[in-house]
């Protein structure tokens, strides 16, 4: 190896060949693995070993899912969205369901306001409805008795 190797907490950092890129080693079950660092920058490569190492210790393919969407850029803020603008949201959306008919789609907003107008509060933020909201309104929808399965 062509220059020092840097301890982290977990791996370390080294060059193969001098003036070549970094490398990050590491230990995972027992199996040394190495990944390119993809810099010739001591302080890049640090940076970069440095944001691998949560993932390295995550404890859960979903703590890890997490770690990865947030370094790949996936994760954006948050943006709020009062429940009473949700359906222009929804209806602009490309991946939304497609009604076959006009009548359909009416009836898809209509049951949506009825949810909106069962909270009783169109202020409510979408990410703030909780299970217990969707449970009493799935209720007020059984005592109707719209569908031959109750």
């Amino acid at each position: 190896m062509s220059s020092k190797v840097i301890k982290l907490e977990i791996g370390t950092v080294y060059q193969k060949t001098k003036n070549g890129n970094y490398y990050f080693r590491y230990q995972v079950k027992g199996q040394r693995k190495a990944v390119s660092l993809k810099t010739k920058n001591r302080q890049k490569a640090l940076n970069k070993a440095q944001a691998l190492i949560p993932i390295l210790k995550a404890s859960s393919t979903e703590v890890i899912s997490a770690h990865v969407q947030h370094a790949k850029g996936f994760v954006s803020k948050k943006q709020s969205l009062e429940l009473q603008n949700a359906w222009e949201v929804y209806s602009e959306h490309p991946g939304r369901a497609t009604p076959a008919t006009v009548k359909e789609q009416t009836a898809y907003r209509n049951d949506f306001n009825e949810f909106v107008n069962s909270v009783g509060d169109k202020k409510l933020q979408i990410n703030e409805v909780t299970p217990e909201i969707a449970d009493k309104f799935a209720h007020h929808l059984r005592k109707l008795e719209l569908s031959v399965h109750m």
